[in-house]
């Protein structure tokens, strides 16, 4: 897709999961309050299934590309993180268990972080979210790929905020009636927290990484134009299927970023 920041330089960027990704993007980031809430639904609710790293499916093949221009100006932030303070632990796979810092008492919860936004166009009619990490390493290769976390969509249009701890189903009641997440690359309803293993950019030879650097998971916002039926868009449709629907419906759109590095490597 092409993106047109009012104050930048357009900005060519491919998300498609799993795929051959080129990422270019620059947007600085900066935190605002939030709430934190926990949601009761119960439509279609996936079963914890054992944690694997992020990536361990080979990235083959090239993903859908948005044609269409938007402004990148809507404000994302999380009270949680942000580009100085890296997710917490709290926000990550089960499986990630060490925390030096304070000792083996935090450990993965896999719950979402929370999320806020501004700057959203008076127009806009609902919003999609996808989280992804452009630094997988997928497992016998070093192809550039993305892996998504998270795809949600028809979050309504005078919702500002996402509370922690959204439920893995199919449908967000708490959100809105019509709210709906899809499929992330986990093969998991919802949101599946970060899990990462060896960093892509290090193995590609990026200056002052490490097979072991921090992985940099990405949040990106859409402002749309319309809101989706369940015909259009199915609960459980993949990032694929969305960006499919979003395109030439796009008013804006906006990105946070941040970092988790697996500590438990370094044991």
């Amino acid at each position: 897709m092409r993106i047109v920041h009012p104050t930048l330089k357009t900005i060519t960027l491919l998300i498609a999961p799993p795929s051959i990704v080129l990422v270019m993007l620059s947007l600085a980031t900066c935190s605002s309050s939030g709430s934190s809430v926990s949601s009761q639904d119960s439509i279609t609710p996936t079963s914890p299934s054992s944690p694997k790293k992020d990536g361990e499916v080979k990235i083959k093949n090239p993903g859908y590309i948005i044609e269409q221009e938007f402004p990148l100006n809507i404000n994302v932030s999380s009270t949680v993180f942000d580009r100085i303070h890296r997710i917490p632990i709290e926000y990550t796979c089960t499986k990630n268990e060490y925390y030096p810092e304070v000792g083996p008492f935090r450990f993965g919860e896999n719950k979402s972080p929370p999320l806020s936004w501004a700057g959203g166009p008076p127009d806009t009619k609902s919003y999609a979210l996808v989280m992804y990490d452009p630094d997988v390493a997928a497992k016998d290769t070093v192809i550039a790929g993305i892996w998504i976390h998270w795809v949600i969509w028809n979050i309504p249009s005078d919702i500002n905020k996402l509370p922690e701890r959204i439920s893995t189903t199919t449908q967000v009641l708490s959100i809105g009636s019509e709210t709906r997440q899809g499929t992330n690359d986990y093969k998991e309803i919802g949101w599946s927290g970060p899990c990462p293993g060896e960093n892509l950019s290090a193995i590609q030879g990026r200056a002052g990484r490490n097979i072991n650097s921090a992985h940099d998971y990405t949040f990106t916002l859409y402002a749309l134009d319309t809101v989706f039926s369940i015909e259009e868009l199915p609960p459980g449709s993949t990032h694929q299927d969305l960006l499919k629907k979003i395109d030439g419906h796009i008013l804006a759109a906006g990105t946070v970023i941040g970092e988790y590095v697996n500590k438990i490597r370094y044991r």
